[in-house]
C-alpha cells in the first residue's frame, strides 16, 4: 500500500524559528565593498530589473517579500530563473506553502559570499540546511543545482550580483524543499488526518516583543511597524522566546535539522480502532464515593470484637465522602473530557524514537535487519517492546530529512506494558495502620538478599517494604494495614500481595508463616462496595454471610511470597481524578492479622507476629493470561 506523498497546504509553524520580518543583521556581517552597478540596488530592485527572475519576482510579491528585500537588512538570495519551476502548480497552493517551501527555501539571513570556503552549510529561512559547495570555481552549485555567471562581472568565475543589503545569485534550477518529520504531519490527509488535526491544535506562534520593532501606541496598547513571530509546537517542538527555551511536552523536535528520529504515523483506522480499544480502560463518572482513610480512626474492621471477627470490612459508609469530578476547562461532560485527554494522550505520547539513542533504537533504523523482541525507547522516557509487532504493523517507510515515518495500519504496543495505557499498578502507598504509627519502612539492597529467599525484576536494585508491630504487652491487639491503590483503571484485574519474611532480616529468625486476610472498598459507580478476597475461588466476597465463610490465607515462611488474592473488575476509572486537600481518590485496600495469631510472646504465635509487605500488584487480566498462552507455546 502506498501513499503519494503529495506538498499539502503546510502551516508556517513548522520552523523552530521563523523571523518574517527584519532584523538589523549588519552588525554582524557588514556590507562589502563591491563596485559593481548591482551593489547600488537593492535585492528586490536587482531582482525586479532581471527579466530572467520574473517568475521568482511574482512569487516574493505574492507573500510580501518584495517589500522585505527592499529594506536595509542583510539577505542572500538564490533565485531560480524562469522556465525552471512550474509557476502554474506554485499558484494554485496556499500564501503559507509558497512562503514557507518556495520563498524561504531559497533566502538566508547575511552575506554568504561565493569565495568563503567555510560557509557551506546555509540555515535558510525555513530552518532547512542547503550545501553552498564547489566555491571558488566555475561550477559553483546551491543544493546541487548549478548558479549562472553574473553576466555584468564580466569574469567566467564570477557568480555573485552584489547588492545594498545582500547578495544575489541566479540558479539553474530551484532548491529541492525537503519535508522533515514536523513538516511531514500536514501531509497526512487520508492517511492519519487525526494525528495532524491533533499536531495543528497545538501548535504555537508567539510574537516575539523584543525583537519586533515597536510602532504607536494606540488606545494604550503596544502596536508594532515590524512584527516577529516564533513558531513551534508543544507536543513535538522545541522553541525558543526571549533567550529561553521551551521543551516540547513529549521532548522531542521533529522540526529541528540537526537531529534524527523514527516516528509511527497509525494510519485514521490504526487511530480509530485503538481509541475506541483505549477508551473502554478510562469510564470516568461524574461523582465518586471513596473513603477519606484520613477521617477514619481506630480499627476499622471488628478483630477486637469476637463476637463479629469475621466481618472485618471497613464498612460501606465508614469514611465515605463524595467527590464531584471537575476540571478547568469549560467543558459540558467532564467525564467525556477527562476520557478523550487520556486516550489522547496514549494515543500520541510515543510514537517519536531518537536514532541518536543508538543503546536502545539502533535496531529500528531504516534498513536495519537487527528488528528482534527487544525494547525501543521513545522520546517520553517510555519502553516498549515487541519490535516484531512494530515491523510487521508498518504498511510504509517514508524517507525524510531528519529521519523517517513508519505508517503502520495497527498500534504495535502491548496495553499491559508499564509505558502503555492499562500497565501493571504496584502501590506501596499506605493509607493508615492500627496500631497507629507502630510501622517502619526497611530497604535492603539487591546484593542482600539470598537467591534462596528471592530475586529482584531487572532494573530493580533495592527492596522497600512496611513492617508493621504490636504494641508491647498488648496481648491479641491486631495488625491492620490499608494502602491506596491509585491510577485503577475501568479494567479486571488480578491481585496480588508481596510479603517479605523474617529470615530476610535475621537468618536465624524461626520460621513461621505468615497468616492474614485482605478486603477490598471501591465505588462501582453507584454504591461503594466492600468485599473480602478468598484466594482460594479467586474472587472478591461481598455480604454478611459471604465474608463470613472466607478462610485466612498463608505466605510463605521461607522466602518473598506473591500471593494471590483474587480478581476484581473495576467498573470505574480513577486515574488523574484528584481530590480537595489532601484528599486521595482510589480504592483501599486492608490487610488484617488476627488476634487469634497475636501473643505479647512472640514465641508463643503460631504465626508470624509481624507484617511485612513490599508490594501490592493490580495485574491486567489480560496480561496474566498472554504471560501464561506465552509459557505454553
Amino acid at each position: 500500500m502506498k501513499h503519494t506523498n503529495k506538498i499539502g497546504a503546510l502551516m508556517l509553524s513548522g520552523m523552530l524559528l521563523a523571523t518574517v520580518s527584519c532584523s538589523d543583521f549588519n552588525d554582524y556581517n557588514s556590507e562589502p565593498g563591491y563596485t559593481d552597478a548591482s551593489a547600488t540596488r537593492t535585492l528586490w530592485e536587482n531582482i525586479s530589473a532581471d527579466p530572467t527572475l520574473s517568475d521568482f519576482a511574482a512569487a516574493l510579491s505574492r507573500v510580501g517579500y518584495d517589500k522585505i528585500l527592499n529594506t536595509p537588512n542583510a539577505y542572500t538570495v538564490w533565485a531560480p530563473v524562469n522556465g525552471s519551476f512550474d509557476k502554474d502548480s506554485l499558484a494554485e497552493v496556499s500564501d503559507e506553502k509558497v512562503l514557507k517551501e518556495f520563498v524561504k527555501n531559497h533566502i538566508a539571513n547575511y552575506y554568504h559570499a561565493e569565495g568563503d570556503v567555510n560557509d557551506t552549510v546555509i540555515y535558510m529561512l525555513n530552518g532547512k540546511l542547503l550545501k553552498f559547495t564547489n566555491k571558488n570555481t566555475a561550477d559553483l552549485e546551491f543544493d546541487g543545482k548549478k548558479i549562472n555567471f553574473n553576466p555584468e562581472a564580466g569574469a567566467s568565475t564570477v557568480h555573485n550580483q552584489p547588492s545594498t543589503n545582500g547578495m544575489l545569485y541566479s540558479m539553474t534550477a530551484p532548491a529541492e524543499f525537503r519535508m522533515n518529520l514536523y513538516d511531514y504531519m500536514y501531509e497526512l490527509e487520508g492517511i492519519s488526518d487525526s494525528l495532524s488535526n491533533l499536531v495543528k491544535k497545538y501548535d504555537v506562534k508567539i510574537l516575539d516583543e523584543a525583537n519586533s520593532i515597536k510602532g504607536a501606541i494606540v488606545d494604550g496598547i503596544q502596536t508594532y511597524d515590524d512584527e516577529v513571530y516564533v513558531y513551534g509546537n508543544s507536543l513535538f517542538c522545541n522553541y525558543k522566546l526571549n533567550n529561553r527555551a521551551y521543551r516540547s511536552r513529549y521532548n522531542c523536535a521533529l522540526n529541528d535539522e540537526d537531529s534524527l528520529y523514527m516516528m509511527v504515523i497509525p494510519t485514521n483506522e490504526a487511530w480509530d480502532e485503538a481509541r475506541t480499544r483505549m477508551s473502554k480502560y478510562y469510564n470516568y463518572v461524574s461523582k465518586y464515593g471513596f473513603q477519606d482513610m484520613t477521617k477514619v480512626s481506630g480499627y476499622g474492621g471488628t478483630y477486637n470484637d469476637k463476637s463479629n471477627r469475621n466481618n472485618a470490612v471497613l464498612g460501606k459508609d465508614k469514611g465515605v465522602v463524595n467527590y464531584t469530578l471537575k476540571t478547568d476547562a469549560a467543558v459540558s461532560d467532564v467525564p467525556a473530557y477527562f476520557r478523550d485527554s487520556m486516550v489522547t494522550r496514549f494515543l500520541s505520547r510515543d510514537l517519536v524514537y531518537s536514532l541518536t539513542n543508538k543503546r536502545y533504537n539502533q535496531k529500528i533504523e531504516q534498513g536495519s535487519d537487527v528488528i528482534d523482541n527487544d525494547s525501543i525507547y521513545s522520546t517520553s522516557r517510555q519502553f516498549h517492546s515487541g519490535i516484531d509487532s512494530l515491523r510487521r504493523a508498518t504498511i510504509e517507510e517514508v524517507k525524510l530529512s531528519n529521519g523517517y515515518a513508519r505508517i503502520v495500519n495497527s498500534y504495535p504496543y502491548q496495553s499491559w506494558e508499564n509505558s502503555s495505557y492499562a500497565p501493571e499498578i504496584k502501590s506501596l502507598v499506605l493509607a493508615r495502620c492500627e496500631p497507629a504509627y507502630h510501622y517502619e519502612y526497611k530497604t535492603v539492597r539487591k546484593s542482600q538478599i539470598p537467591s534462596s529467599i528471592g530475586t529482584l525484576d531487572d532494573g530493580e536494585t533495592s527492596l522497600t517494604y512496611i513492617k508493621a508491630k504490636s504494641r508491647n504487652g498488648d496481648d491479641g491487639t491486631s495488625i491492620e494495614f490499608d494502602f491506596y491503590l491509585p491510577d485503577v483503571l475501568s479494567t479486571s484485574y488480578n491481585v496480588y500481595v508481596v510479603t517479605v519474611p523474617a529470615c530476610l532480616e535475621d537468618p536465624n529468625a524461626v520460621k513461621k508463616e505468615c497468616r492474614f486476610i485482605a478486603d477490598l472498598n471501591y465505588y462501582d459507580g453507584k454504591n461503594m462496595v466492600a468485599g473480602r478476597f478468598d484466594p482460594n475461588s479467586g474472587e472478591l466476597k461481598t455480604g454478611s454471610s459471604a465474608i463470613k465463610s472466607v478462610k485466612a490465607v498463608n505466605a510463605s515462611a521461607e522466602k518473598i511470597d506473591t500471593v494471590f488474592l483474587g480478581k476484581v473488575d473495576f467498573p470505574v476509572c480513577y486515574k488523574g481524578v484528584e481530590g480537595d486537600g489532601n484528599q486521595i481518590i482510589a480504592p483501599n485496600i486492608k490487610f488484617m492479622l488476627s488476634e487469634r495469631i497475636l501473643k505479647s510472646d512472640p514465641s508463643e504465635n503460631e504465626y508470624e507476629h509481624l507484617f511485612r509487605i513490599a508490594n501490592v500488584i493490580l495485574r491486567p487480566v489480560e496480561y496474566d493470561e498472554y504471560k501464561k498462552s506465552s509459557k505454553t507455546e
